[in-house]
């Protein structure tokens, strides 16, 4: 079984962003792992300017860069300055 985040919406989550099993080195840039409880499981919040270094600095998958900038978008159009995930 994996773990992957997923972007919280009113206690409903939306798709798939990434993978944290997958996607370490991505979730180690975020500072994902120590927002999680043993299992790496919880809520995490990551800023936007933070997701944006990581697509400038990381190589991401091509899925991963679009879910990432799509996760960008939905905060900045909601007036929001970082992206809360859902992790399970």
């Amino acid at each position: 079984m994996s773990v992957r985040a997923h972007r919280v919406i009113r206690l409903e989550y939306d798709k798939c962003s990434f993978n944290l099993w997958h996607h370490q080195e991505l979730a180690e840039f975020l500072d994902i792992y120590e927002q999680l409880d043993d299992d790496g499981c919880g809520l995490a919040t990551v800023g936007i300017e933070k997701i944006k270094e990581a697509l400038k600095t990381l190589q991401l998958e091509p899925q991963v860069v679009e879910s990432l900038k799509e996760d960008i978008a939905y905060a900045e159009k909601n007036g929001d300055d970082s992206v809360l995930y859902y992790f399970f």
